[in-house]
């Protein structure tokens, strides 16, 4: 069994894509190389699919409220679109898996920092970025796991109230395949793998 979690790694939300391999298979990829295969084959299928969620904004992500917009636009902006893309480090952390764990800075005012009812401008560090690891989970069994740090990811995927009386809430923006697109993109995955090993035992 080759398995690939994708998702926000401990914070949870994790979309498991598997794909049962044959023991003629299971050879063939391991000759070229597993992680090789997860990261040429693979990972590109799943991204792809992520990025095409940024960039029609859904489905079921809310508009923008009015505040958020005047907000985004004092600040330099554009008020209504790309939504959750202001510097684009949250996207690279679920879609580029060169973007490794790193810290980066938000602005108070910004609401990727989670600071609700406070004016002040000054910089907040959020950890961002991903990894991508293996684990043997049996003799021929290995599961890989593409994960996410950035620790707004949760927040942002399944929506959040604020901690603070009168702040403002999180709507959900899932950011991650589900449902008929979840299991189309695991059927593309199982494409590329068969024409994979078309190829290698051509």
């Amino acid at each position: 069994m080759f398995s690939l979690k994708v998702g926000s790694g401990s914070i949870g939300n994790i979309t498991k894509l598997g794909a049962n391999l044959d023991a003629k298979f299971s050879k063939a990829i391991f000759g070229v190389g597993i992680r090789r295969v997860v990261e040429t084959v693979v990972l590109p299928v799943y991204t792809s699919a992520v990025e095409d969620i940024f960039r029609t904004e859904g489905p079921g992500w809310a508009d923008l409220s009015q505040g958020t917009q005047e907000e985004r636009e004092a600040t330099g902006f554009p008020p209504r679109h790309p939504i959750l893309q202001r510097t684009g480090t949250l996207k690279r952390s679920l879609t580029d898996p060169a973007f490794g764990p790193q810290t980066h800075t938000v602005m108070s005012f910004d609401p990727l920092a989670y600071i609700s009812g406070s004016d002040e401008t000054y910089g907040v560090q959020v950890h961002v970025g991903n990894t991508l690891n293996d684990t043997p989970t049996g003799e021929n069994d290995i599961e890989w796991t593409f994960a996410t740090e950035d620790e707004r990811f949760e927040k942002l995927q399944n929506g959040a109230q604020s901690d603070i009386p009168g702040g403002k809430s999180i709507p959900a923006r899932p950011m991650l395949p589900r449902g008929t697109q979840e299991k189309m993109v695991a059927q593309q995955i199982g494409a590329e793998l068969y024409a994979l090993l078309v190829k290698l035992l051509a």
